[in-house]
Formats: C-alpha cells, structure tokens, sequence
C-alpha cells in the first residue's frame, strides 16, 4: 500500500546516480572494464530506501486516507479502491503536499534526512572499495582470483552515526564486511583473547583497518568434526567470558559472536568495554550485577517459565527465540483500513551455537567446559598482569561504543516516533519521549543527547576512548557534564581485585545461569531479572 508514493520520492532522489558513479569512478576503471554493477545496486539501494520510507510513513499515511474519506466530499460515491487511487493521484499536488508538509513537519524532515544520509553514505562505501580493492585482495578478504565487480551493497542492523550502519558487500561471489567504525577495538581483543586462552591460533576477525573505518571477513557458521571440537568450543568460549568480564563488556548477544569450528569468534566488538553512565542512586545489587560476568549478555539472565526458552539475545545458552513487534494492515484500501501489531516469535539462526552432524548444539552438558575455560582464562589473567596493562595503555586512545539501553528497546521507541500524532511538530515527540524517561537513572545531560538522536531517528550512538572519561555524542560533542572513571580506570581497577575468592563468586554465577531447578538465583519469575533477583538476595 501507498508504494507509487515511496517510488516517487526515491525516484527523484536517485536520478543523478549514474552521474554520480561515473564522477566516483573516473580514474579508477581497469582497462575500461567495468567495476560497479550500476544497475543492480541501484535497484537494491532503492528497495532498501523504499523500505526505510515505508517504515517511517505507512502509518501515518493509513490515517491521512482515512481522514480524507471522511471528509473530502469527491471521496464519498467512490469505491474503496477508487478513493485510494485519487488519494495516490492528489498527494503530490502542490497545494495538497505542501499542506501535508505544513503539518507533518517531522515527517518530511526525517525522510530527506534518511534519503540524503543513506545516499551519501552508499557513495563512501563505493569509493572505499575502489580505493582498498588491491589491498582487499592482499589480506585474502577477496579469495576468488579474477576481474572483480562490486555486485550488491546490502545496508544492515541499526542507523546511527549520522545514518551509517553495517555493510555487506558482494564482490564478484564473495561476501565481505565493511564498517564505518575504528577496528581498534578488534586488534586489542585479538591480542588479549590470546593471551587469556594461550591459543596462538585462537580465531579473530580477519580484518583491514582504514581509517575511521574497516574491512571484515564476511563469517560464516562453520560445524565441528567431533564432539570433543564442541568441548573445545564451550571451552574457549570461557575464555572469551574471563576476557569481556575483565574488560566490563556489554551486550555480547548472540548477533555478535559466530560459532566457527571450535571457536567463538567476536564479529562486533564496539562494546567490548564500557564505564558507568548511572546516577548514584542505584541499589547495591545493580552494584554487585554491574560488577558481575551476567553484565557481559554472554550468560542468560533471565527466563521464561511456561516453556523454559531463553527470551534473552545472549552469546551462550539455547537457541534463541525472537520477539518481533510487527504489523499487518486490515481492511486495505477501504475507511477500516489500519495497522493490527502483534509481536510474534521467530527461531533465530542460532548461528552462536556450534554445530555437529547439521544440528546446533546448546550449552547445557557442557557447561563444566565453560567453567573450565573462565577458570584457566581468569589465571591467566592474574599470572599476566604486567602484560596486560601494557596492551591497554598502548591502546589508551581506541573508541569504544557507550549503550545507555538495549538495542530492542531503541527498536520500540523509534517504531512509537512513527505515528501520527509524533510526526507532527519537535514539541510534542520531545515531550512524549521526556514522559517515557521520567524514571531514567541517566543523567539528564546524557538524556537530553539521547533524545535528540532518537527525534532524527536514529538509534542513539555515544563514544568514547578507553583513557577518557567524557562520554561524547556522535558529533563529538561532550555528552556528560560529571566525569566518571574512564573504562581503562574500571579495568585496571577491577584487575587489581582479581583473586580466588572473585573468582568463585562468578563461577557461582556462572552455574547459576544455567541451573534451572537447583540455584535461588537462576529460576525466575516472567516479570524477574537477575538484577531485581541479586537485589533482594543481598538486602
């Protein structure tokens, strides 16, 4: 519904690209052959804009044609389908459209924005991979041999940093990762995580670092031989635990850990640390989880009763179950017409989990190996101290990524901006989105960012470097007025108070986490979190 409307304002958004890429390539063209599918990245460019716009305008739209039909008297002996062509037919009339951008104001600049971002950055993606094909094709990211053309450029996950996202580029039939972030962070992980587990030949990312941006293997989910890759697998995925608990990681979910062979392999590491951006008035037992390996989402926290599926997105556990808030519209083309939500729930690719003989094979008999693998990584830890500090202040000036809230809460929020009423004027949506923080523990300096990214529609994205303690927006405007430990402080600090008896407190925790029936702390109510579950413990 409503497609000629999101086909016409891509089409006119689109109608110099050729021109564009043939100014971006000058220079670049291989014997006059042709590097750049130009017709079948543009097609795949404009269904994804079209999408982004259907995103963003459909419900809105929905209730505009209704409006009509009540009211505009040419609507009234028209069939359903008749109205909805006029309607279609009229919406781009001058006097109607600038009406329409007269008040929904919000509307008309989150749009153009989404446009002229996507558009521009399609265009960097471009001209990187024109100016890094040797140098692709020297790090073996490119393994086919041969004359290579840019074949698809596929945006994925979250816009944020002024409307830039994950990439996945095919490059004749091979598949490589670009994204628009330092890969620092993934050449410190590299070395600790061999460093923890004492496995030179511990898979990481094969990667090409740019500058402010990088180059990735495109990961796949390869299987196990036998079961003892498995054991090894869940081991080394206890080291890669000691190491994000060390680093105080965040949200390490199953999106951002692939199961290749015998290895876990972090294929996003942005949030490999953090530092805490709460207030003071938080619990002791938020202190003890924040402190604690269930802070990393590598370990489930929370379940549900009924079916005993992990509800959660993390990096070890079962296969994961998703919950979508998705719509349909009902009554299509007639004055019922309107979007129906329902959340529905997807098997997720499991891709985290190992595989044998074609099955994914979940972490239940083999968390021993886990534990195993956190108890010899968090040794290693402490027999290299002196090591490991000089690895952090010789990456002191690397970006970390900050998240003030998960990722599926963003999602719901930016799916709220979109109705009607939102889209309207900055007055009312700052107001809206101001009554759903009221009880943030963020503090306001912080919040007052976030909600300016969130009115742009995008995901709000904060930074900042290991050694520092400003937090900056992703203008690098400072976003925090109190400075707080920088998170090279929280891991020196938390390296300092590693001992045994730290040590087997996560352990607990660990067996925790996976023990449904015999631990206080792991069988939770639906509406219990582990936070909510250590507060009471502890009080």
């Amino acid at each position: 519904m409503f497609e000629s409307i999101y086909e016409s304002l891509v089409k006119e958004k689109l109608r110099d690209f050729e021109k564009d890429l043939s100014v971006l390539t000058r220079g670049y063209e291989e014997a006059e052959r042709e590097l750049i599918n130009v017709r079948k990245i543009k097609k795949q460019f404009k269904d994804y804009l079209k999408g982004e716009l259907r995103d963003i305008s459909q419900t809105l739209l929905i209730a505009d044609i209704n409006e009509q039909r009540q009211g505009v008297f040419e609507f009234w002996d028209l069939y359903p389908d008749s109205q909805y062509k006029q309607y279609i037919d009229r919406f781009f009339d001058k006097y109607y459209y600038e009406r329409f951008i007269a008040r929904y104001k919000l509307w008309h600049e989150r749009i153009h924005r989404t446009m002229d971002l996507g558009y521009a950055f399609l265009l960097e993606v471009i001209k990187r991979y024109l100016n890094d094909l040797d140098k692709l094709r020297t790090k073996r990211l490119l393994k086919r041999a041969g004359e290579y053309v840019l074949q698809e450029v596929e945006f994925l996950g979250d816009k944020r940093n002024s409307g830039k996202c994950t990439v996945r580029c095919k490059i004749n039939e091979d598949y490589v990762i670009y994204k628009p972030e330092s890969g620092r962070i993934f050449e410190l992980y590299g070395k600790l995580i061999k460093l923890v587990s004492g496995d030179d030949n511990y898979k990481i990312l094969n990667m090409l670092q740019g500058n402010k941006y990088f180059w990735a293997e495109h990961v796949t989910n390869y299987r196990c031989n036998t079961e003892s890759d498995i054991r090894e697998f869940y081991k080394n995925a206890g080291f890669m635990l000691a190491l994000a608990y060390l680093m105080n990681a965040v949200d390490i979910n199953d999106r951002k850990v692939y199961a290749v062979g015998k290895y876990p392999v972090l294929i996003d590491a942005e949030t490999l640390s953090s530092t805490n951006l709460f207030s003071k008035k938080v619990t002791k037992g938020r202190k003890l989880f924040d402190r604690s390996v269930f802070k990393t989402a590598i370990i489930p926290m929370h379940y549900s009763r009924e079916n005993k599926d992990i509800i959660e997105h993390n990096a070890l556990g079962d296969v994961i179950f998703v919950a979508r808030s998705e719509s349909d519209i009902t009554d299509e083309f007639t004055s019922k017409a309107k979007e129906r939500w329902e959340v529905r729930k997807y098997k997720g690719k499991h891709t985290h989990l190992p595989k044998l003989s074609g099955e994914s094979v979940p972490v239940w008999e083999y968390v021993d190996d886990v534990i195993e693998g956190f108890d010899e990584g968090y040794d290693n830890i402490m027999d290299s101290h002196p090591a490991i500090y000089k690895l952090l202040k010789d990456y002191e000036n690397t970006k970390i990524r900050i998240s003030l809230r998960n990722r599926e809460f963003y999602s719901q929020m930016l799916k709220k901006l979109n109705s009607p009423e939102l889209l309207k004027d900055k007055e009312t949506t700052q107001d809206y989105i101001k009554l759903v923080f009221t009880d943030s523990s963020i503090d306001e300096y912080s919040l007052k960012h976030e909600i300016q990214q969130l009115m742009r529609g995008d995901v709000p994205y904060f930074t900042t470097l290991l050694k520092d303690r400003t937090v900056y927006t992703q203008e690098w405007d400072r976003a925090l007025k109190r400075r707080y430990e920088s998170p090279l402080e929280c891991i020196i600090n938390k390296l300092d108070d590693f001992s045994k008896e730290d040590k087997e407190k996560q352990i607990d925790f660990i067996r925790s986490a996976f023990d449904y029936d015999h631990c206080s702390l792991a069988y939770f109510d639906n509406d219990k979190n582990i936070e909510s579950v250590v507060n009471e413990w502890i009080l």
